[in-house]
């Protein structure tokens, strides 16, 4: 596995040995040319010199995503072309695909439904948002507050609720959503979880994506993974 981080001054630091096979490997570069040359570079390593074998791009968002795929479409420089056996792939996706299947019967939690379950919160018990509680702008801040919170333990959320009277409602009031969603529902914080937990599972392993069967061989074999960041 292959991390790209980019950083607005970084510099990529020159390698002081050769890493152990199936080792992750980090490389910093700065925004712009330096760093789709970086990607283009760790792709090419992934690929180990098969141009079918599959490798995964790992990227923040879609438009990362986009700049990443124009990037490699120009092939590897002198190391030939660049997206046959490319998946390119934000974290919350990825996570999907190794785990999605798992969490059934339980349905991705959409905003709608995320939404809905506020409305009826606040119906049963406003609290401190009794005068707003029916405002289209309430449910929109509360939902965004859920899911920032969505990402704290419970250590985080007991620190949250205790600096202040209003994050103490907003807290008791995300904790009884996430109960009320958590039977039928699960949303990118549970993907994500469950799949470091499985990741966790396999801690040595050469991929973070599940097998995948490549054309030339007709085998199924790891994919090669590569975590790019623009």
């Amino acid at each position: 596995m292959v991390f790209l981080t980019a950083g607005p001054d970084a510099a990529a630091p020159s390698p002081t040995g050769r890493p152990a096979p199936g080792a992750p490997v980090a490389h910093v570069s700065s925004y712009g040319r330096d760093l789709l040359e970086q990607l283009r570079r760790a792709v090419a390593a992934a690929k180990g010199g098969d141009p079918l074998a599959a490798v995964t791009v790992v990227v923040p968002d879609n438009l990362s995503g986009l700049l990443a795929r124009r990037a490699l479409a120009s092939g590897l420089g002198d190391r030939g072309p660049g997206v046959a056996g490319l998946v390119v792939t934000t974290l919350p996706r990825l996570a999907e695909t190794i785990v999605a299947g798992a969490l059934a019967p339980r349905l991705p939690a959409t905003g709608a439904v995320v939404a809905a379950r506020w409305r009826r919160a606040l119906q049963e018990d406003p609290g401190a948002f009794d005068a707003v509680a029916d405002h289209p702008a309430t449910i929109r801040a509360l939902v965004q507050a859920h899911r920032e919170l969505r990402d704290l333990d419970a250590g985080g959320l007991a620190a949250v609720a205790a600096s202040g009277a209003l994050a103490h409602e907003v807290v008791s009031l995300h904790r009884r959503v996430t109960s009320a969603l958590e039977a039928g529902w699960y949303d990118e914080t549970d993907l994500l979880r469950e799949a470091a937990r499985r990741v966790a599972e396999r801690a040595g392993a050469a991929a973070v994506a599940p097998s995948s069967c490549t054309p030339r061989s007709g085998r199924r074999r790891p994919s090669r993974s590569c975590c790019g960041r623009s």
